[in-house]
C-alpha cells in the first residue's frame, strides 16, 4: 500500500481529522499515514508570527526566498525517512491536502518525484484569490 502524506494545517490537525478522517480511515485500513505541519502553522509559526494565510501573505511578500521551500524540504525528509526505516514503500506516495493543505500538496508533488498522486479537497490553486493576498503581485514560481 502507498504512503499518505496529509496535509491540512499542522500535524495534529492532520492525523487527528479535525479537516476529513481520511487519515483515520486509511490508518485503520493498514495505510502508513504523514503529516507535516504546513508552513506558518504548528512548529513553523515564527516568534511574533500569527498563523495562518496571513502569515503566508507576509513571507511571500517579505521572504526573499521561497516562502514554501522549508515545507517542501521537511516533506522530502518525513518521506526519506519513512523509506530509509523500511516503514512504507515510498517510491509511489500520494499527498492529500485539504484547502490550503492542497496548495502545500501541489508544492510538494512538483518538488518531489516520489510524490505522484494527488487528492486535494477543496483546493487553495490561486494565491491571489485568498483576501490576503489581494492587491498583491505574486510571483508566479511560488
Amino acid at each position: 500500500m502507498p504512503m499518505v502524506l496529509v496535509l491540512t494545517k499542522d500535524i495534529h490537525d492532520s492525523l487527528a481529522g479535525t479537516f476529513t478522517p481520511i487519515s483515520k480511515i486509511l490508518s485503520e485500513s493498514g495505510y502508513t499515514i504523514a503529516a507535516i505541519d504546513v508552513t506558518c502553522h504548528g512548529k513553523d509559526v515564527r516568534p511574533g508570527e500569527t498563523s495562518g494565510l496571513e502569515c503566508w501573505a507576509h513571507r511571500v511578500k517579505a521572504d526573499k526566498q521561497d516562502a514554501f521551500a522549508k515545507m517542501v524540504a521537511n516533506a522530502s525528509a518525513v518521506i526519506s525517512d519513512i523509506g530509509d526505516r523500511k516503514i512504507a514503500q515510498v517510491s509511489s506516495v500520494v499527498a492529500l491536502g485539504v484547502s490550503r493543505g492542497g496548495y502545500a500538496a501541489l508544492r510538494v508533488a512538483a518538488a518531489d518525484p516520489r510524490v505522484n498522486r494527488l487528492v486535494l479537497m477543496a483546493p487553495v490553486t490561486k494565491l491571489t484569490r485568498l483576501d490576503e493576498f489581494k492587491g498583491m503581485s505574486v510571483d508566479r514560481s511560488i
